[in-house]
C-alpha cells in the first residue's frame, strides 16, 4: 500500500497519545481520558486505509495481514510472560489461553496485558473486511447512506447491550463508519467536497458536546442504560474523526517550513515501521510488575528509561519478526 504521509503523520501522533495516556494513566491523571483517543484514531486510519483500495485475493491479503500483527504478537506475549515470570509474577500463566487465542479484547479489564485487547479487534476488522466490500452501501444516495450506517450502529449497541464489551463494539463503529465515508468519497468525486463540508460541520456541533459527556460522565457512569449508549458511541468516533481531519489537513499543507518537513518525514518513517511494535512493548514498562515508572525518585528520569526501554524492546522485537517471518 503506498504510503500517504498525512496519514502516517496522523499514525504518528496516535501512537504518541497512546503512550501518553498509559503514562498519565500510572499517575491516575485526568489526561489519561483525552489522550486514549489515540485508539480510535488507529482503528479510523485503518478504515480509510482499506476504504481506499479493494482487496481482491482475500487468501493473500489475509496471510500478509496476519503475519505482520499476529507474529509479533505471539513473540511479545511469550518474551514478555517469561519476563513477568522471573519477577514472580505468575497471574500471567493462568491468562495464557487467553493471548493463545487472541481473546484480549474480552478480558481487558482483568489481564496483565491488557493493552492487548487492541489486537482481537483489528483482527475482527480484517475479518469483517470482505464482507463491508460485499454490502459496500456507500454508493448509495444520502438518506439511505445515512440510514444503513445508522443500522448498523444500532446493531453494535444492541451487541453492546447484551454482551458489554464496549471496546470490541465501539471500536469496530470507528472501523466500518471511516471505511464507508471513504469509500462514498472516493465514489462520488464530485459530491466529496460537499458531504465533507456538510459531515465538518455535523462535528464542529457535536464535538464539544460529545467530549463533556465523554470526561466527565462515561467514566463513573458504565453502562447505565440503552439510550445512553448512543452518546457513549459518538464520542470517540467525533472526536476521532474531527482530530483526523485536523492533523490531516495541518499535515497536508504545502506552506509547512523546510525544517518541519524534513523532521516530520523522519518521524513518520521511524512510525510507520515501528509504531505497531511500540503500541504493543510500552505498557509492559509502564503498567505492569515490569514498570519502571518508581525505579528511581526522579520522575522524568524514569520516564526516559521507560522510553529507552520499550523503543529497545520494539527495535528487538522487529528483528525478531522479520527472521520468524522467513521462516514461515
Amino acid at each position: 500500500m503506498e504510503r500517504n504521509r498525512s496519514i502516517s503523520s496522523v499514525r504518528f501522533i496516535a501512537m504518541i497519545f497512546i503512550v501518553l495516556s498509559h503514562l498519565f494513566q500510572y499517575y491516575s491523571s485526568f489526561p489519561f481520558l483525552i489522550f486514549n483517543i489515540g485508539v480510535q484514531l488507529f482503528f479510523i486510519i485503518s478504515g480509510i486505509l482499506y476504504g481506499n483500495k479493494l482487496v481482491s485475493n482475500y487468501k493473500e491479503w489475509f496471510k500478509k495481514r496476519f503475519k505482520k500483527v499476529l507474529i509479533p504478537y505471539y513473540l511479545y506475549v511469550i518474551i514478555s510472560a517469561l519476563a513477568l515470570l522471573i519477577v514472580n509474577d505468575y497471574s500471567v500463566l493462568k491468562e495464557i489461553w487467553k493471548y493463545l487465542l487472541i481473546l484480549p479484547g474480552v478480558f481487558s479489564s482483568s489481564i496483565v496485558l491488557g493493552n492487548l485487547w487492541f489486537v482481537t479487534i483489528i483482527v475482527i476488522c480484517y475479518l469483517m473486511l470482505p464482507l463491508l466490500q460485499r454490502f459496500d452501501f456507500s454508493k448509495n444516495r444520502a438518506p439511505v447512506f445515512y440510514l444503513k450506517l445508522l443500522l448498523v450502529l444500532l446493531v453494535l449497541l444492541v451487541l453492546e447491550y447484551i454482551t458489554g464489551l464496549y471496546k470490541f463494539t465501539s471500536n469496530l463503529f470507528c472501523f466500518i463508519s471511516a471505511y464507508y465515508f471513504t469509500r462514498r468519497y472516493t465514489y462520488f468525486k464530485l459530491e466529496a467536497g460537499l458531504l465533507l463540508s456538510i459531515f465538518k460541520r455535523f462535528l464542529i456541533i457535536l464535538t464539544p458536546l460529545v467530549f463533556v459527556y465523554y470526561i466527565y460522565y462515561i467514566p463513573s457512569n458504565e453502562g447505565v442504560s440503552f439510550l445512553l449508549l448512543i452518546p457513549k458511541y459518538l464520542a470517540p468516533f467525533a472526536l476521532g474523526i474531527t482530530l483526523y481531519n485536523l492533523l490531516h489537513y495541518l499535515f497536508s499543507d504545502p506552506k509547512l517550513p523546510r525544517a518541519i518537513n524534513r523532521l516530520l518525514e523522519k518521524c513518520v518513517t521511524y512510525s510507520d515501521k515501528y509504531s505497531y511494535y511500540i503500541y504493543l512493548t510500552h505498557h509492559l514498562f509502564i503498567l505492569t510488575n515490569l514498570s519502571l515508572m518508581a525505579l528511581t525518585p526522579y520522575m522524568p528520569l524514569n520516564i526516559t528509561l521507560v522510553i529507552a526501554a520499550f523503543l529497545a524492546y520494539s527495535y528487538v522485537l522487529s528483528l525478531l519478526t522479520k527472521k520468524v517471518t522467513k521462516l514461515i
